[in-house]
């Protein structure tokens, strides 16, 4: 599949390396954008099947926040950066990309980073027609349906109130109004209701 693929990176020696890995892949519809405003344009118009981010754009880290905007469209993207600390990490990982690629890469870490990710977005998709049947068919608040998708993701009470900034009480709370609407007994019945 020749996938349209839209690079942010404002290293142009990493952004040529890379679009000829992805071109030796046989990806030929490629975009190379340096400028975080012309990033946010192109993920605003969506015209891609697959967004390739570094995280740290004129020195910044606004690739985190276009990440954001990515899963917000729901575009499949994936980090590549040279950051690897535990708070750069954390705040990605809070955009839910499809895999994070540390610099220097192989084609081979590239090729991998690919196919994890359009494999969990399409996981994602079918999640949100699922959620979407469950919110209707038990009457889910927009709160539970949100904590609903954590679970399913496997997210930990402390995870979920960390994404939707809720304290650890509130989330437990929409998960006993979850388990009784669903008439389940625990988190493991939840997720089994809904596999």
């Amino acid at each position: 599949m020749n996938l349209k693929i839209l690079i942010v990176e404002d290293e142009m020696l990493i952004a040529e390396s890379l679009k000829q890995m992805l071109i030796d892949m046989g990806h030929t519809d490629i975009t190379v954008c340096r400028k975080v405003s012309v990033a946010f344009q192109y993920v605003s118009k969506g015209e891609f099947d697959l967004a390739i981010l570094d995280i740290n754009i004129e020195g910044n880290f606004e690739g985190i926040e276009i990440g954001r905007k990515c899963a917000d469209r729901n575009v499949p993207f994936f980090y590549s950066t040279s950051y690897s600390d535990s708070d750069t990490v954390l705040k990605a990982k809070q955009t839910l990309p499809g895999s994070y690629v540390i610099k220097p890469f192989s084609p081979e870490e590239i090729m991998v980073a690919l196919e994890l990710t359009l494999m969990h977005h399409n996981n994602t998709k079918g999640h949100t027609d699922q959620l979407l049947k469950a919110i209707a068919q038990f009457d889910l608040s927009r709160r539970e349906g949100e904590i609903l998708a954590f679970v399913l993701k496997r997210l930990s009470t402390a995870e979920i109130s960390e994404k939707l900034f809720l304290s650890s009480n509130t989330v437990k709370f929409h998960l006993k109004n979850l388990f009784q609407k669903t008439d389940t007994k625990g988190r493991k019945e939840l997720i089994e209701l809904f596999s």
